[in-house]
């Protein structure tokens, strides 16, 4: 899997953030409270519907109604889109890129369906991912 864009709308502490991951390795730096580990919960968050606040309503930027995350990957030469949106309720959306200028078809949409696409397009859950790949801020003792 390949990281290509990530867009953060009142995503806790990211107001508005648009991270375009470039070929190679990516590295994020910043200072302590900066959002650094943020990002990765997005990523989390936007793939699996994973995240360590103890509610949906807590990922919620202070005095925002809408949350956004939005992330492009590619996995085995495909291209995807990931959109999960909270206004009244959380919605998650996935699109498949279908041409070289940029459209996208809708795949699915809801959790579940989102999920289960998910699970087929990188064969991995989210316990998998988050043991293997990305470990949460304070668990790396662990």
């Amino acid at each position: 899997m390949i990281f290509k864009r990530l867009k953060l709308f009142n995503f806790k502490s990211h107001e508005e953030t648009v991270i375009p991951f470039e070929k190679g390795i990516s590295v994020i730096v910043g200072e302590n409270g900066a959002g650094k580990s943020t990002i990765l919960e997005a990523i989390s968050f936007a793939l699996f519907k994973q995240h360590t606040a103890k509610k949906i309503d807590d990922l919620v930027r202070n005095n925002s109604e809408v949350m956004n995350v939005e992330l492009e990957f590619i996995s085995n030469g495909r291209e995807y889109k990931i959109i999960r949106e909270k206004k009244n309720s959380l919605k998650s959306s996935l699109f498949k890129k279908t041409s070289s200028d940029g459209g996208y078809v809708h795949v699915c949409t809801g959790d579940k369906e989102v999920a289960n696409e998910i699970h087929q397009i990188l064969d991995i859950d989210s316990d998998l991912f988050l043991n293997a790949i990305y470990i949460r801020q304070g668990e790396i003792a662990d």
